[in-house]
């Protein structure tokens, strides 16, 4: 069940009127207070926007830097030219040979179409010495309902899957694939997963060498694509995939977007969440503003309800996170304004924010 724009005014009154629970248990505040409940299992449930990538046409395309989890260890980039969405995230622990799974990144996607889906990624590693076989990997593992590949040869069996493996690859100056797993008993397979129909899953991803960057996530249908001809050379120029409620996923322009660069499409796709609960449970800790480093030139500002501005940026790689100065700000209600430019073309946005601890 989502909240619907009806029960803003009643949102407000609450938070306008928080005392009063504690002061007067008449009809009112017994309302507020039973929508504070409900309001609080909402946040904590994720359920006012989804994060869930959706399969469409056989793929799942995410852009790396997307990711709802703190990037700790990962570092958001836009040096490696010809990078899909917003940037790149390139990991800074261990050593460039290898090391123990750091700062596990989540990303979540729903299969409509039951089939046996391979993992690739579009990476690249920045070398340090003349070693070309350094910085190229990561770790890999998959939550969720799915078993082993029964078409590929070469895949790798379920208990692997379900634990952290080694996938490398990639290119030393330009985007490459990572399509190989270097399996914990020494073996190279293939990861492909026998997903059902109508389940959701979770692809955790940790960092294992230093200088690894990496631009996009692929799963694809091995029924109907093909690894050599088809994959590799698209792998950066399909969209990025939407969210199973439909709106665009937050990563900025991609290739075939169909005319999305415009400033009306482009406008159109920036959209601002209306929840924050940053109580670090690594879902909704920070404020999403969808697609708004696809534009030119941004501006946002948040305001308390005294109409004191608490955040400012014209930056917003870095998002907001429900603090000022460093300091957490008091649950409530917060209201934001979005300056957006687009090949000379202004758009203002505005709305409100629940922020819930």
């Amino acid at each position: 069940m989502k909240l619907t724009i009806q029960m803003f005014p009643l949102l407000v009154l609450c938070v306008l009127l928080g005392k009063a629970h504690h002061s007067n248990l008449n009809q009112g505040s017994m309302v507020c207070h039973s929508f504070a409940k409900v309001n609080n299992t909402i946040a904590k449930k994720s359920i006012w926007f989804s994060d869930v990538y959706n399969e469409q046409d056989g793929l799942v395309v995410m852009e790396a830097e997307n990711t709802t989890s703190d990037l700790g260890l990962w570092i958001k980039q836009t040096t490696v030219a010809n990078y899909r969405g917003s940037g790149h995230i390139e990991f800074t622990g261990n050593s460039i040979f290898n090391g123990p799974p750091g700062s596990p990144l989540t990303y979540k996607f729903r299969i409509n179409t039951a089939g046996e889906y391979r993992l690739i990624l579009r990476a690249h590693k920045r070398l340090e010495t003349d070693r070309d076989d350094l910085s190229n990997d990561c770790y890999v593992r998959m939550e969720g309902d799915y078993t082993e590949s029964t078409q590929d040869k070469n895949a790798a069996a379920l208990n692997f899957l379900q634990e952290n493996q080694k996938l490398f690859g990639g290119k030393e100056d330009s985007w490459g694939t990572c399509e190989s797993l270097h399996l914990s008993n020494g073996a190279y397979k293939s990861a492909v997963y026998n997903f059902k129909a109508g389940e959701t899953y979770t692809l955790i991803l940790s960092g294992r060498s230093k200088n690894f960057n990496l631009d996009r996530i692929l799963f694809f249908n091995i029924d109907q694509y093909n690894m050599g001809q088809d994959i590799r050379q698209e792998v950066g120029n399909f969209a990025e995939s939407s969210y199973i409620d439909g709106t665009s996923s937050g990563g900025g322009d991609t290739p075939n977007n169909g005319g999305t660069n415009t400033p009306a499409g482009l406008f159109a796709q920036v959209k601002a969440r209306n929840m924050i609960t940053p109580n670090g449970d690594g879902n909704n800790d920070i404020w999403r503003i969808d697609n708004v480093l696809a534009v030119d030139n941004h501006e946002v500002m948040v305001f308390n309800k005294a109409g004191q501005v608490v955040f400012k940026t014209t930056d917003y790689s870095i998002p907001w996170d429900g603090t000022q100065q460093g300091k957490p700000l008091p649950q409530g209600v917060y209201y934001y304004n979005l300056v957006l430019e687009h090949q000379g073309v202004k758009e203002k946005k505005s709305g409100f924010i629940t922020l819930v601890r």
